[in-house]
Protein backbone atom coordinates (compact mmCIF):
# COMPACT_ATOMS: atom_id res chain seq x y z
CA UNK A 1 0.00 0.00 0.00
CA UNK A 2 2.85 2.08 1.19
CA UNK A 3 4.59 1.70 -2.23
CA UNK A 4 1.54 2.43 -4.25
CA UNK A 5 0.95 5.51 -2.66
CA UNK A 6 4.54 6.57 -2.95
CA UNK A 7 4.23 6.02 -7.39
CA UNK A 8 1.23 8.31 -7.08
CA UNK A 9 2.88 10.56 -5.74
CA UNK A 10 5.84 10.86 -8.31
CA UNK A 11 3.62 10.61 -11.17
CA UNK A 12 3.59 13.61 -14.01
CA UNK A 13 0.05 14.56 -12.97
CA UNK A 14 0.26 15.12 -9.22
CA UNK A 15 -0.05 18.00 -7.34
CA UNK A 16 3.60 17.46 -5.67
CA UNK A 17 5.22 17.00 -9.16
CA UNK A 18 3.32 20.42 -10.85
CA UNK A 19 4.54 22.55 -7.31
CA UNK A 20 8.57 21.05 -7.85
CA UNK A 21 7.97 22.31 -11.27
CA UNK A 22 6.87 25.62 -10.69
CA UNK A 23 9.38 26.00 -8.24
CA UNK A 24 12.15 25.39 -11.03
CA UNK A 25 10.64 27.76 -12.97
CA UNK A 26 10.31 30.39 -10.78
CA UNK A 27 14.34 29.98 -9.97
CA UNK A 28 14.97 29.77 -13.60
CA UNK A 29 12.90 33.12 -13.72
CA UNK A 30 15.08 34.98 -11.61
CA UNK A 31 18.40 33.72 -12.94
CA UNK A 32 17.38 35.31 -15.88
CA UNK A 33 16.04 38.57 -14.83
CA UNK A 34 19.79 39.20 -12.74
CA UNK A 35 21.20 37.74 -15.86
CA UNK A 36 19.67 40.83 -17.60
CA UNK A 37 20.28 43.30 -15.14
CA UNK A 38 24.33 42.34 -14.73
CA UNK A 39 24.31 42.41 -18.56
CA UNK A 40 23.05 45.49 -19.05
CA UNK A 41 25.52 46.97 -16.00
CA UNK A 42 28.59 45.20 -17.90
CA UNK A 43 27.23 47.31 -20.69
CA UNK A 44 27.55 50.38 -19.13
CA UNK A 45 30.59 50.47 -17.47
CA UNK A 46 32.33 48.77 -20.33
CA UNK A 47 30.87 52.34 -22.25
CA UNK A 48 31.81 54.58 -19.67
CA UNK A 49 35.32 52.55 -19.57
CA UNK A 50 35.60 53.26 -23.02
CA UNK A 51 35.26 57.04 -22.79
CA UNK A 52 37.13 56.97 -19.72
CA UNK A 53 39.95 54.95 -20.86
CA UNK A 54 41.64 57.09 -23.32
CA UNK A 55 41.46 59.81 -20.50
CA UNK A 56 43.39 57.74 -18.67
CA UNK A 57 45.94 56.88 -20.77
CA UNK A 58 45.95 60.42 -22.56
CA UNK A 59 46.80 63.05 -20.87
CA UNK A 60 46.05 65.82 -23.17
CA UNK A 61 43.06 64.51 -24.16
CA UNK A 62 41.96 64.59 -20.25
CA UNK A 63 42.98 68.45 -20.45
CA UNK A 64 40.98 69.28 -23.04
CA UNK A 65 38.11 68.09 -22.18
CA UNK A 66 38.40 69.70 -18.58
CA UNK A 67 39.32 73.17 -19.85
CA UNK A 68 35.78 72.78 -22.07
CA UNK A 69 33.51 71.83 -18.96
CA UNK A 70 35.34 74.80 -16.50
CA UNK A 71 34.92 76.64 -20.10
CA UNK A 72 31.20 76.04 -20.04
CA UNK A 73 31.25 76.61 -16.97
CA UNK A 74 32.67 80.45 -16.76
CA UNK A 75 30.82 80.98 -20.10
CA UNK A 76 27.68 80.25 -18.29
CA UNK A 77 28.20 82.21 -15.36
CA UNK A 78 29.28 85.24 -17.32
CA UNK A 79 26.21 84.59 -19.31
CA UNK A 80 23.99 84.92 -15.98
CA UNK A 81 25.70 88.52 -14.74
CA UNK A 82 25.35 89.67 -18.51
CA UNK A 83 21.52 89.25 -18.40
CA UNK A 84 21.32 90.54 -14.58
CA UNK A 85 23.41 93.75 -16.04
CA UNK A 86 22.18 94.57 -19.49
CA UNK A 87 18.34 93.18 -18.52
CA UNK A 88 17.55 94.13 -14.33
CA UNK A 89 20.64 96.77 -13.73
CA UNK A 90 21.31 94.69 -10.89
CA UNK A 91 23.51 97.12 -8.50
CA UNK A 92 23.62 94.52 -5.47
CA UNK A 93 27.21 93.37 -3.88
CA UNK A 94 27.61 90.26 -5.72
CA UNK A 95 27.13 92.15 -9.40
CA UNK A 96 29.46 94.88 -7.90
CA UNK A 97 32.10 92.25 -7.36
CA UNK A 98 31.91 90.39 -10.64
CA UNK A 99 32.06 93.35 -12.72
CA UNK A 100 35.19 94.67 -10.78
CA UNK A 101 36.70 90.93 -12.29
CA UNK A 102 34.73 90.70 -15.38
CA UNK A 103 34.67 94.51 -17.79
CA UNK A 104 31.62 94.59 -18.88
CA UNK A 105 30.67 97.75 -21.33
CA UNK A 106 28.39 100.13 -19.79
CA UNK A 107 28.87 103.42 -21.89
CA UNK A 108 30.82 104.55 -24.57
CA UNK A 109 32.05 108.28 -25.15
CA UNK A 110 33.15 109.37 -28.61
CA UNK A 111 34.57 106.74 -31.15
CA UNK A 112 33.42 105.27 -33.60
CA UNK A 113 29.36 105.06 -33.78
CA UNK A 114 28.49 101.20 -34.03
CA UNK A 115 29.55 99.17 -31.12
CA UNK A 116 32.07 96.79 -31.71
CA UNK A 117 31.93 93.31 -30.02
CA UNK A 118 34.64 93.39 -26.82
CA UNK A 119 37.39 93.89 -26.48
CA UNK A 120 37.03 96.99 -28.55
CA UNK A 121 33.05 98.16 -27.77
CA UNK A 122 34.55 102.21 -27.84
CA UNK A 123 36.60 102.04 -30.69
CA UNK A 124 38.29 105.64 -30.95
CA UNK A 125 36.03 106.56 -27.43
CA UNK A 126 36.49 106.38 -24.04
CA UNK A 127 35.19 102.94 -22.40
CA UNK A 128 32.84 103.36 -19.29
CA UNK A 129 32.94 99.89 -17.58
CA UNK A 130 29.81 98.53 -15.44
CA UNK A 131 32.07 98.61 -12.64
CA UNK A 132 32.65 102.80 -12.71
CA UNK A 133 28.87 103.31 -13.24
CA UNK A 134 27.98 101.33 -10.13
CA UNK A 135 30.74 103.02 -7.79
CA UNK A 136 28.54 106.44 -8.80
CA UNK A 137 25.45 104.75 -8.52
CA UNK A 138 26.27 103.25 -4.90
CA UNK A 139 27.46 106.41 -3.74
CA UNK A 140 24.90 108.33 -4.87
CA UNK A 141 22.12 105.92 -3.14
CA UNK A 142 24.22 106.07 -0.35
CA UNK A 143 24.46 109.58 0.66
CA UNK A 144 20.37 109.20 -0.43
CA UNK A 145 19.60 106.63 2.49
CA UNK A 146 22.04 107.46 4.95
CA UNK A 147 20.82 110.56 6.85
CA UNK A 148 24.79 111.05 8.50
CA UNK A 149 25.56 111.76 5.14
CA UNK A 150 23.15 114.45 4.44
CA UNK A 151 20.16 111.99 2.91
CA UNK A 152 17.01 111.99 3.72
CA UNK A 153 16.77 108.33 4.83
CA UNK A 154 14.98 107.18 1.48
CA UNK A 155 13.73 103.31 0.50
CA UNK A 156 14.48 102.64 -2.56
CA UNK A 157 11.67 99.88 -2.89
CA UNK A 158 8.62 102.37 -2.56
CA UNK A 159 7.01 103.68 -5.71
CA UNK A 160 8.61 107.55 -4.95
CA UNK A 161 11.79 105.24 -4.26
CA UNK A 162 12.30 104.02 -7.43
CA UNK A 163 11.45 106.66 -9.12
CA UNK A 164 13.93 108.86 -7.57
CA UNK A 165 16.44 105.99 -8.31
CA UNK A 166 15.92 106.59 -11.96
CA UNK A 167 17.07 109.83 -11.88
CA UNK A 168 19.99 108.25 -9.51
CA UNK A 169 20.98 106.59 -12.85
CA UNK A 170 21.14 109.36 -15.20
CA UNK A 171 22.55 111.24 -12.25
CA UNK A 172 25.30 108.32 -12.02
CA UNK A 173 26.32 107.29 -15.62
CA UNK A 174 26.51 111.49 -16.15
CA UNK A 175 29.12 111.41 -13.57
CA UNK A 176 31.04 108.62 -14.99
CA UNK A 177 30.74 110.34 -18.58
CA UNK A 178 32.78 113.33 -16.52
CA UNK A 179 35.24 111.10 -15.55
CA UNK A 180 35.78 109.48 -18.87
CA UNK A 181 36.36 113.10 -19.99
CA UNK A 182 38.92 113.53 -17.66
CA UNK A 183 41.01 110.33 -18.66
CA UNK A 184 41.18 111.45 -21.90
CA UNK A 185 41.87 115.00 -21.38
CA UNK A 186 44.89 112.89 -19.03
CA UNK A 187 45.73 111.45 -22.05
CA UNK A 188 45.73 114.46 -24.43
CA UNK A 189 48.06 116.03 -21.88
CA UNK A 190 50.34 113.33 -21.30
CA UNK A 191 49.34 113.41 -17.56
CA UNK A 192 49.74 110.73 -15.05
CA UNK A 193 49.14 110.05 -11.41
CA UNK A 194 52.06 107.69 -9.73
CA UNK A 195 50.86 105.17 -7.36
CA UNK A 196 52.78 106.46 -4.69
CA UNK A 197 51.15 109.85 -5.22
CA UNK A 198 48.05 107.40 -4.05
CA UNK A 199 49.22 105.95 -1.56
CA UNK A 200 50.40 108.90 0.31
CA UNK A 201 47.50 110.74 -0.60
CA UNK A 202 45.64 107.94 1.55
CA UNK A 203 48.16 107.64 4.05
CA UNK A 204 47.22 111.60 4.99
CA UNK A 205 43.65 110.86 5.02
CA UNK A 206 44.15 108.09 7.52
CA UNK A 207 46.23 110.69 9.53
CA UNK A 208 43.52 113.36 9.65
CA UNK A 209 40.87 110.91 10.26
CA UNK A 210 42.67 109.41 13.61
CA UNK A 211 43.74 106.10 12.08
CA UNK A 212 42.56 103.22 9.34
CA UNK A 213 39.88 101.91 11.12
CA UNK A 214 37.90 105.79 11.78
CA UNK A 215 38.63 106.28 8.15
CA UNK A 216 37.29 102.87 6.87
CA UNK A 217 33.92 103.22 8.94
CA UNK A 218 33.64 106.57 7.92
CA UNK A 219 33.38 106.07 4.11
CA UNK A 220 31.81 102.88 4.71
CA UNK A 221 28.78 104.79 6.45
CA UNK A 222 28.87 107.95 4.21
CA UNK A 223 29.31 106.66 0.62
CA UNK A 224 29.56 103.13 1.08
CA UNK A 225 33.21 102.52 0.19
CA UNK A 226 35.60 100.24 0.91
CA UNK A 227 39.44 101.11 0.55
CA UNK A 228 39.89 100.14 -2.83
CA UNK A 229 36.18 102.31 -3.98
CA UNK A 230 38.21 104.79 -2.06
CA UNK A 231 41.68 104.52 -3.74
CA UNK A 232 39.72 104.77 -6.89
CA UNK A 233 38.27 108.30 -5.97
CA UNK A 234 41.58 109.55 -3.97
CA UNK A 235 43.35 108.70 -8.25
CA UNK A 236 40.45 110.61 -9.98
CA UNK A 237 40.74 113.54 -7.80
CA UNK A 238 44.92 113.66 -8.09
CA UNK A 239 44.59 113.10 -11.64
CA UNK A 240 42.09 116.12 -11.70
CA UNK A 241 44.47 118.01 -9.99
CA UNK A 242 47.25 117.19 -12.17
CA UNK A 243 45.51 118.58 -15.31
CA UNK A 244 44.68 121.79 -13.75
CA UNK A 245 48.40 121.74 -12.34
CA UNK A 246 49.57 121.18 -15.79
CA UNK A 247 47.20 123.69 -17.28
CA UNK A 248 48.25 126.58 -14.52
CA UNK A 249 51.72 125.79 -15.58
CA UNK A 250 50.76 126.59 -19.06
CA UNK A 251 49.46 129.93 -17.81
CA UNK A 252 51.94 131.06 -15.57
CA UNK A 253 54.67 130.27 -18.63
CA UNK A 254 52.51 133.00 -20.57
CA UNK A 255 51.75 135.57 -17.66
CA UNK A 256 55.40 135.48 -17.51
CA UNK A 257 55.96 136.68 -21.11
CA UNK A 258 56.83 139.91 -21.74
CA UNK A 259 54.34 140.34 -24.21
CA UNK A 260 51.56 139.80 -22.03
CA UNK A 261 49.59 142.34 -20.19
CA UNK A 262 49.11 140.14 -16.40
CA UNK A 263 45.97 142.14 -15.61
CA UNK A 264 43.95 141.34 -18.87
CA UNK A 265 45.13 137.76 -18.73
CA UNK A 266 43.54 137.93 -14.90
CA UNK A 267 40.51 138.99 -16.42
CA UNK A 268 40.13 136.28 -18.75
CA UNK A 269 40.17 133.87 -16.74
CA UNK A 270 38.35 135.94 -13.70
CA UNK A 271 35.40 133.67 -12.50
CA UNK A 272 33.44 136.37 -10.39
CA UNK A 273 32.78 140.49 -10.52
CA UNK A 274 36.48 141.33 -9.33
CA UNK A 275 37.57 140.87 -12.84
CA UNK A 276 40.72 139.16 -11.56
CA UNK A 277 41.32 141.85 -9.14
CA UNK A 278 41.12 140.47 -5.51
CA UNK A 279 42.05 143.87 -3.55
CA UNK A 280 44.34 144.49 -1.06
CA UNK A 281 46.01 141.23 0.91
CA UNK A 282 46.70 141.60 4.78
CA UNK A 283 47.03 139.20 7.48
CA UNK A 284 43.36 139.78 8.26
CA UNK A 285 42.39 139.03 4.77
CA UNK A 286 39.83 135.87 4.59
CA UNK A 287 42.27 134.16 2.62
CA UNK A 288 44.15 130.69 3.18
CA UNK A 289 47.04 130.81 5.17
CA UNK A 290 48.99 129.70 2.13
CA UNK A 291 47.75 132.47 -0.30
CA UNK A 292 48.04 135.78 2.10
CA UNK A 293 51.74 133.94 2.50
CA UNK A 294 52.65 134.28 -0.72
CA UNK A 295 50.82 137.38 -1.97
CA UNK A 296 52.16 139.42 0.90
CA UNK A 297 56.05 137.94 -0.14
CA UNK A 298 55.40 139.75 -3.49
CA UNK A 299 57.19 143.23 -4.88
CA UNK A 300 55.30 145.41 -6.58
CA UNK A 301 55.32 143.74 -10.29
CA UNK A 302 56.39 140.43 -9.13
CA UNK A 303 54.79 137.76 -10.24
CA UNK A 304 54.46 134.78 -8.09
CA UNK A 305 55.26 130.69 -9.42
CA UNK A 306 51.97 128.55 -9.37
CA UNK A 307 50.70 128.15 -5.93
CA UNK A 308 48.33 125.39 -4.51
CA UNK A 309 45.89 125.93 -1.93
CA UNK A 310 43.81 122.40 -1.40
CA UNK A 311 42.30 121.92 -4.82
CA UNK A 312 42.64 124.82 -6.73
CA UNK A 313 45.89 126.63 -8.30
CA UNK A 314 46.39 130.59 -8.04
CA UNK A 315 48.79 132.78 -9.87
CA UNK A 316 48.99 136.63 -8.27
CA UNK A 317 50.79 139.16 -8.91
CA UNK A 318 51.30 142.21 -6.70
CA UNK A 319 50.30 145.45 -8.07
CA UNK A 320 50.46 147.76 -5.05
CA UNK A 321 52.31 147.49 -1.71
CA UNK A 322 50.77 149.93 0.65
CA UNK A 323 52.77 150.00 4.22
CA UNK A 324 48.41 150.20 6.16
CA UNK A 325 46.43 148.87 2.97
CA UNK A 326 49.34 145.93 2.20
CA UNK A 327 49.29 143.87 -1.16
CA UNK A 328 47.14 144.22 -3.97
CA UNK A 329 47.05 141.41 -5.88
CA UNK A 330 46.03 140.35 -9.51
CA UNK A 331 44.86 137.01 -9.60
CA UNK A 332 44.57 133.69 -12.03
CA UNK A 333 42.15 131.05 -10.74
CA UNK A 334 42.86 127.23 -11.69
CA UNK A 335 40.48 125.34 -9.93
CA UNK A 336 37.93 122.22 -10.63
CA UNK A 337 34.95 123.84 -11.31
CA UNK A 338 36.44 125.56 -14.52
CA UNK A 339 37.71 121.63 -15.19
CA UNK A 340 34.13 120.76 -14.74
CA UNK A 341 33.14 123.55 -17.57
CA UNK A 342 35.31 122.24 -19.94
CA UNK A 343 34.10 118.64 -19.90
CA UNK A 344 30.21 119.57 -19.95
CA UNK A 345 31.68 121.63 -23.15
CA UNK A 346 33.05 118.33 -24.15
CA UNK A 347 30.10 116.25 -23.40
CA UNK A 348 27.51 118.61 -25.16
CA UNK A 349 29.51 117.83 -28.29
CA UNK A 350 30.56 114.33 -28.24
CA UNK A 351 28.38 111.36 -29.21
CA UNK A 352 27.61 108.99 -26.55
CA UNK A 353 26.08 105.79 -25.90
CA UNK A 354 24.89 104.19 -23.13
CA UNK A 355 24.53 99.80 -23.38
CA UNK A 356 22.70 99.45 -19.87
CA UNK A 357 19.31 101.03 -20.45
CA UNK A 358 20.31 104.28 -18.72
CA UNK A 359 19.36 107.11 -21.06
CA UNK A 360 22.05 109.75 -21.98
CA UNK A 361 21.09 113.21 -20.55
CA UNK A 362 22.20 116.54 -21.83
CA UNK A 363 24.38 118.54 -19.18
CA UNK A 364 21.81 120.90 -18.84
CA UNK A 365 19.28 118.41 -17.75
CA UNK A 366 21.35 117.21 -15.41
CA UNK A 367 22.11 119.97 -13.50
CA UNK A 368 18.44 120.63 -13.53
CA UNK A 369 18.06 116.86 -11.90
CA UNK A 370 21.00 118.14 -9.17
CA UNK A 371 19.27 121.14 -8.49
CA UNK A 372 15.91 119.29 -7.53
CA UNK A 373 17.45 117.83 -4.78
CA UNK A 374 19.40 114.84 -6.30
CA UNK A 375 22.28 114.82 -4.04
CA UNK A 376 25.70 114.25 -5.96
CA UNK A 377 28.86 113.15 -3.68
CA UNK A 378 31.78 115.15 -4.55
CA UNK A 379 34.86 113.17 -4.44
CA UNK A 380 36.40 116.30 -3.35
CA UNK A 381 35.57 116.93 0.49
Amino acid sequence: MKKRLKRENQLPGSDSSQEVRADALGQGGKETSASAIDHERKAVLSAGKRFVRPLTTNPQRAMKVTALVVAGFIAAILAGFAVWIYQYQGDNDTVYQASQIVPYPAACVGGSSQWVPYPHPCAGGELIEYDQYLLELRTLKQRERDPVGGGEGVDFTTQEGKKRLENLRVMALRRAQHKAVIRQIAEERNVDVPEGRVQEKIAQFKKNSGGEQQLTESLRQVYGWDMDDFRTEVRSQLLRQAIMRKRGTEILQKAKSEDTDFQALARKHATGDNQGDVGYVTQDSQFSPEFKRVALSLDEGEISSLVQTESKFHIMKATDKHPDKGTRISHILIDNTKLRRQTSRRLQNTERRSYIGVPIQSESTGAQLQQNGQAEASAEQ
